[in-house]
């Protein structure tokens, strides 16, 4: 119908976190969906573009938390919105807010058979293992536990590893950064300036 729509996929807590509204279906209870009264409140049409409340988002994330650390599934969050102008190449943050949520994607991505071989390899050798990822923190986990690279790093107490988020690891002071590269195992959520400065610290040790 000639109508622009500027089409979001990514990080769940990301894209949640950009949605005013949602798509409604058969699985929307009427008090999540925004809509007021009891839980026992029929849920919304289907289709229907309700109003995203806190309650949907968090349960919404919980669900996610639950694919990625239960089932160590890789999530997407799906959102749209439609285009005021002719974006071309260039998206500004105000441009992504305001955003209707559609569906979250969860997919299995197994690593591949011999990374837990290789880990145990590096770990005889003394090579300290860090997983480095894009992924939510739940799924990396779940997947390092499985590869082996959460519980058992060279030269560590598996009491001590630690599991951070690129943003929680720009919360710390630059004296807890330097605390925290000594023990981490997973670095979840990270962007490239997270790696850079993951590897001067290494650097410094």
């Amino acid at each position: 119908q000639g109508q622009r729509l500027l089409l979001v996929k990514g990080a769940p807590e990301s894209v949640l976190g950009r949605c005013s509204h949602a798509l409604a279906n058969a699985d929307t209870p009427g008090d999540v969906a925004g809509r007021g009264g009891s839980s026992s409140r029929a849920a919304p049409p289907e289709g229907e573009v309700v109003a995203m409340t806190e309650g949907m988002r968090r349960s919404l994330l919980e669900r996610m938390a639950q694919y990625g650390g239960a089932q160590a599934l890789r999530c997407l969050a799906l959102a749209f919105k439609p285009a005021a102008r002719e974006l071309g190449g260039s998206i500004s943050p105000l441009d992504e807010a305001g955003l209707t949520f559609v569906a979250m994607v969860a997919m299995h991505d197994p690593p591949r058979r011999e990374c837990a071989g290789a880990i145990q390899t590096c770990r005889r050798a003394g090579i300290r293992v860090i997983v480095v990822t894009g992924d939510n923190q739940a799924t990396a986990e779940a997947v390092c536990r499985d590869i082996g690279a959460l519980g058992i790093d060279a030269g560590l107490d598996p009491e001590q590893l630690t599991s951070l988020t690129g943003a929680e690891f720009d919360r710390l002071s630059p004296e807890q950064q330097v605390a925290a590269s000594k023990s981490l195992a997973v670095f979840a959520r990270v962007e490239p300036l997270h790696k850079l400065r993951l590897v001067e610290l290494l650097r410094a040790q």
